[in-house]
C-alpha cells in the first residue's frame, strides 16, 4: 500500500513537471491523493491579457510560488487543485483529505444544475456559463469546468486567485475569456464584486486564508494582512456586468445557467453590480445566507432575501436530502408578496439565531420565473 501511495505521489510530480515545461493538458487520476511538491508551479506563461479585469493581482504573491500542495478531487470527473498549505486551515484540510467539498449541498447542486445538463445537453443548445462570485480555491469552479461548461471565476485575493489560476493551468482549463467555441474553460477574474467601482482591503480570517472579507477586522477574528504581505494592497471592486460585458458575454450567445455566490457578507452589494433582470437572467442563483456576516458589512440580511425576489427569483426547498434530484425542489411556500418574503426571512433568521447563535448560516437556492 505505501508502495503504490510513492508511486502516485512519483507521477504527480512528473505531471506537474510535464505540464509546466510544456504546457499540455493532463487528464487526472481516479483517485485522491495530496501531494507537497518539490517544486514550485507557476502560472506566469501568459501570452498577454485582452482585459483589463483578468491581470492578477501578483506583485504581493511570494516570488518563490505559493503552490506547494496539490491534490485529487474524487468527483467525476476528476480534476487537480492547489490548496494552502496550512495546517489549521479549517476548509482546504477538509478538501485535501477527502477530494470533495460540500457533498451534499453546493457540489451536488453543480452535478445537478450543470453536470448533467451538459451530458445531456444538444447541439444545437446554446453553450452553457456559470458565474462563480468569490471562488475561494476554486474547488466548485474547476468542478464545473471540468464537466464541460464555460466558467468566469471572481476571486478577489491575490493569493488565493493565484492558486486558482495556477490549478486552471494545471488542468487546461485557463482561458483569457470564453468562448461559444470551446468548453471546459475557466476565466479567473482577480477583483472584488461590487455594486460601483472602487478598491478595498481584504481581512482574512486566522484559521482558513481562503475567508477573506471586505468587512471590518474585527469582526469574526478576521484579521489585516502583514506589510508585504499579499492582502497589503488594495483590491479593485468592480461591477460583474461590465466584467462579463467586456468579456463577451451575453444571453445572446450563452445559456446563462448559474450563478454561485460566497463573498462574505457582499452578497447585496455583489448582485446590485450583476443586472440580473435584462443583461444578465442567470437561471439559478445559490448563495450562502449568513446572517451575521451580512450585518457586519451593514445589510440588513432579510433585505437581501427580498432584493433578490425582486429581481424575478423564487426560493427553493433545498437540502442535503434533495440536493441530486432537481424534480425535489418545489418552491418554498411563503406567498407572492415582499411582506410574505420578509416574514419568511425574518422567521429562517430567528431559527437560525436560537439554533445556532452569531455562527449560524445556510446554502439557499432560487430559480428565476420571470
Amino acid at each position: 500500500m505505501l508502495g503504490w501511495r510513492i508511486v502516485q505521489v512519483m507521477l504527480l510530480v512528473l505531471l506537474m513537471e510535464n505540464l509546466r515545461r510544456n504546457g499540455h493538458q493532463i487528464c487526472a487520476p481516479t483517485t485522491t491523493t495530496a501531494v507537497r511538491t518539490t517544486k514550485s508551479f507557476r502560472a506566469t506563461d501568459d501570452a498577454g491579457s485582452s482585459s483589463q479585469y483578468t491581470e492578477p493581482l501578483s506583485d504581493r504573491v511570494p516570488a518563490q510560488g505559493i503552490e506547494t500542495i496539490l491534490a485529487t478531487s474524487a468527483t467525476h470527473p476528476p480534476f487537480h487543485f492547489f490548496a494552502y498549505a496550512k495546517k489549521t486551515d479549517m476548509v482546504t484540510a477538509h478538501i485535501v483529505q477527502t477530494g470533495i467539498y460540500e457533498k451534499d449541498s453546493t457540489t451536488a447542486l453543480v452535478d445537478t444544475l450543470v453536470c448533467q445538463p451538459l451530458q445531456q445537453q444538444q447541439d444545437d443548445g446554446l453553450p452553457m456559463l456559470v458565474l462563480d462570485l468569490g471562488a475561494n480555491i476554486g474547488f466548485h469552479s474547476l468542478h464545473m469546468a471540468s464537466c464541460g461548461a464555460r466558467v468566469v471565476a471572481f476571486e478577489a485575493s491575490p493569493d488565493t486567485a493565484w492558486l486558482l489560476r495556477s490549478s486552471a493551468k494545471l488542468n487546461g482549463f485557463w482561458r483569457d475569456k470564453p468562448s461559444p467555441s470551446e468548453n471546459t474553460t475557466l476565466t479567473i477574474i482577480p477583483r472584488g464584486a461590487s455594486n460601483k467601482v472602487s478598491k478595498g482591503r481584504l481581512s482574512r480570517h486566522p484559521k482558513s486564508p481562503g475567508m477573506t472579507s471586505f468587512i471590518a477586522q474585527s469582526a469574526f477574528e478576521l484579521q489585516t494582512g502583514d506589510k508585504g504581505t499579499a492582502l497589503d494592497v488594495d483590491i479593485p471592486l468592480v461591477r460583474a456586468q461590465d466584467v462579463l460585458k467586456e468579456i463577451g458575454v451575453s444571453p445572446d450567445a450563452y445559456q446563462l445557467r448559474l450563478v454561485k455566490m460566497d463573498v462574505e457578507g457582499f452578497e447585496l452589494q455583489a448582485l446590485q453590480g450583476l443586472d440580473l433582470q435584462q443583461q444578465f437572467p442567470f437561471d439559478y442563483l445559490t448563495f450562502e445566507f449568513f446572517p451575521a456576516m451580512l450585518t457586519s458589512a451593514g445589510t440588513g440580511p432579510v433585505d437581501l432575501l427580498v432584493y433578490i425576489w425582486k429581481q424575478g427569483y423564487r426560493y427553493l426547498e433545498f437540502s442535503d436530502k434533495n440536493a441530486k434530484n432537481m424534480d425535489s425542489y418545489p418552491t418554498i411556500p411563503m406567498g407572492n408578496t415582499e411582506a410574505a418574503v420578509r416574514k419568511w426571512g425574518h422567521s429562517m433568521v430567528m431559527q437560525g439565531d436560537a439554533k445556532d447563535g452569531k455562527g449560524f448560516h445556510v446554502n439557499l437556492l432560487v430559480k428565476r420565473v420571470a
